[in-house]
């Protein structure tokens, strides 16, 4: 039944792949409204009123019930509409939602005694956000059935990242797990991640069920011999994932049906935009990978075809229309935010505690997480030692230790790494200046040494590389302006301000918005390092600020708001309204965009389209009242990142008085009484 399925479906959407693979750029730059487009939909669309449109489709699919025969012609969007409901139709029989399997999947559920059925305490401090806790519960509570249905003795996680599944089969239900994955410093987060929620839980689990392995995980990896090296006794096996990411999927699938220690196959698989394909070159590589037995298709029948879907076709797949239906949302861009009971959470700042986190925060350099944040350590100080100055703890640094450590990441080009024993790079260099002109010790810097290597990394096009390896970014262009600001060295001997500045408007889109080179997606990160670069070289007048203005201030979220905007408010009291800030749509709330969003509103003069009062409460609620320090989101891990950006939020608008929270410069992210010491005149609407 399968096959029929998938090869109809194929034939079904290869006429419309091209305009599925269309980009909303090229959409309105290329005039796919006419190219791709037929002329049916076009008249239907235009004869049809705006607040109609969003329901055309549901509409019609309440009222279809017929079977549709597969020699239907399409000819209007109706009959189109019937074509896609036939298919979903034919679909929904393959699924495991599917009568066919739903009776298989309750004698799982119902072959383990209920009272060894276990649940998480409540009130139990995991550092997961509410989704990815229903998504663990549910995954962790059916991977415990299988291992005991089967006897299987070890769980394998494929992409395992910051382990929220594995510490609660670990810590729920004792079970033994091998966690691959391919990025060294993701497996060192996650070892973090349970170091501390054992401390924060007072509970200890035992270290010989947890294994891990920094491995790339490829039809030609091994999972038997993996085992048998970390678990020797194991007999049989669990593989699962959570997301598991890219070709993951494909691999475990590979795994499976060849290695009979593997009993069982449990996965969540990730959003599909990122595997590869046989037939599709990787716009990033240039290449192909038909030779990638793991790449899509699988399906023999689809490779004899030769049949391709395409990067955007994918990635327009992973987007969830019922979501959205489901939160109503009419205009604009998706999003997606959380629920905050503002009667029980956080509503003064904890300034002492703020203090201790930051200042002890690094000083014991055995600690286990001192050592897997090396590549991050000169961003970490600068975080530190801003927020502390802000906050009016600049004297508890220990200035000379800081000075000294810095001064062993200066390389022979006069740039700076971002711990020993590193290479240098742009954006480290400049955190390395922002430290070294707070403390006033510019003497430190070699300054014509340092402008040669900003003056290298500039490209033909006017970018910047971030270092000798390449990457572009427009991250690299505020980077090499703002350092050379702030030595006072930035002009036209140095580096070509008239190409980098093309080069950065290149960058706007048709949104208002910047993106990290030409014609990638708008992001509020971007936007501020774009908009900090043109105020430094004083060309702020190339941005439609009311039209960035507007993308920005809608990056600020409702949840149980009094609006009408989005759902009926969860609470009937508009001081439980949730206003907070996101960096793009689809993205969760973060209190790291406090910043991005505000310090761009800031410099272009728009800071009050944001409601300060409401996200005030948010990034309050975000603090940490036992250790001290800001998390990105309530009841998550405090780090100093997230720390140093909510306190920068909270004087961008002027939350407390400068006693209390010294005001920041919105373009350096640094207090302005330095800026105002060296005499930077920078551009501000």
């Amino acid at each position: 039944m399968a096959l029929p399925v998938l090869n109809g479906i194929c034939q079904f959407i290869h006429p419309f792949l091209p305009f599925l693979n269309s980009h909303n750029v090229d959409y309105l730059t290329d005039d796919h409204w006419n190219v791709y487009l037929p002329q049916y939909i076009r008249d239907s669309l235009l004869s049809s009123k705006t607040e109609q449109i969003y329901d055309l489709y549901d509409n019609h699919s309440n009222a279809s019930e017929s079977e549709m025969p597969f020699n239907k012609q399409i000819t209007t969007l109706e009959s189109l509409f019937d074509i896609i409901i036939y298919w979903k139709k034919q679909i929904k029989q393959l699924t495991l939602t599917s009568s066919t399997y739903k009776q298989d999947l309750d004698n799982i559920k119902h072959l383990q005694n209920d009272e060894q059925r276990k649940k998480p305490p409540a009130n139990l401090s995991r550092f997961m956000n509410e989704k990815k806790e229903h998504e663990v519960d549910r995954l962790v509570e059916l991977i415990a059935h299988l291992a005991s249905v089967t006897q299987s003795d070890v769980i394998v996680d494929y992409g395992s990242g910051k382990g929220y599944l594995d510490g609660e089969l670990i810590q729920q239900y004792n079970l033994k797990v091998l966690a691959l994955e391919s990025q060294n410093q993701t497996v060192n987060s996650a070892e973090k991640r349970l170091i501390l929620m054992n401390k924060k839980q007072h509970q200890h689990f035992d270290a010989n069920n947890y294994k891990h392995t920094t491995v790339y995980i490829d039809n030609k990896t091994n999972i038997e011999e993996l085992c048998s090296e970390y678990f020797p006794t194991s007999t049989s096996i669990i593989v699962t994932g959570l997301h598991a990411c890219g070709s993951l999927s494909s691999t475990m699938l590979w795994h499976y049906i060849r290695n009979e220690k593997i009993k069982v196959l449990c996965n969540v698989a990730c959003c599909y935009h990122l595997l590869e394909e046989k037939f599709d070159v990787n716009p990033f590589t240039k290449e192909y990978s038909d030779n990638d037995e793991r790449s899509f298709p699988l399906c023999q029948k689809l490779i004899d075809n030769q049949f391709k879907l395409g990067r955007n076709a994918r990635m327009l797949a992973s987007q969830s229309i019922e979501r959205n239906r489901n939160n109503k949302i009419r205009m604009g861009a998706p999003q997606r935010d959380i629920t905050i009971d503002y009667s029980t959470s956080i509503n003064e700042l904890l300034t002492e505690k703020h203090l201790s986190f930051l200042s002890g925060y690094g000083r014991s350099h055995h600690k286990y997480e001192y050592g897997i944040t090396d590549y991050l350590r000169m961003s970490g100080i600068y975080w530190v030692t801003t927020c502390l100055d802000l906050l009016h703890g600049l004297d508890q640094l220990d200035t000379d230790d800081i000075i000294n450590f810095i001064k062993s990441c200066q390389k022979p080009s006069g740039a700076f790494s971002p711990s020993t024993q590193h290479d240098e790079h742009l954006l480290y260099t400049l955190s390395a200046v922002q430290i070294l002109v707070i403390l006033d010790r510019l003497d430190i810097i070699d300054k014509e040494k340092l402008c040669s290597y900003i003056k290298h990394l500039q490209q033909e096009d006017g970018s910047f590389a971030g270092d000798d390896w390449g990457e572009i970014d427009t991250r690299f262009s505020f980077c090499a302006v703002a350092c050379l600001s702030l030595i006072n060295c930035l002009n036209s001997d140095v580096i070509n301000i008239e190409k980098a500045t093309s080069f950065v408007v290149s960058c706007m889109n048709f949104d208002g918005g910047f993106g990290c080179m030409p014609g990638a997606e708008s992001h509020s990160g971007q936007i501020y390092c774009c908009v900090a670069y043109l105020s430094i070289v004083h060309k702020l007048e190339l941005i439609d600020t009311n039209q960035l203005g507007w993308w920005l201030c809608e990056r600020q979220l409702e949840s149980g708001g009094l609006n009408g905007k989005l759902k009926t408010p969860v609470y009937n009291d508009i001081s439980s309204t949730v206003y907070f800030v996101i960096g793009r749509p689809e993205k969760l709330p973060d209190v790291c965009y406090s910043w991005w969003v505000l310090a761009s509103l800031k410099i272009i003069g728009h800071s009050k389209w944001i409601n300060h009062h409401k996200l005030k409460q948010f990034i309050l609620a975000a603090q940490d009242d036992e250790t001290g320090g800001f998390a990105d989101q309530p009841k998550n891990v405090p780090d100093p990142f997230h720390t140093l950006f909510a306190v920068t939020g909270l004087s961008l608008i002027n939350a407390y008085s400068e006693s209390i929270i010294k005001q920041v410069n919105p373009v350096y992210c640094m207090p302005q009484y330095v800026i105002d010491r060296i005499g930077i005149q920078i551009q501000l609407l």
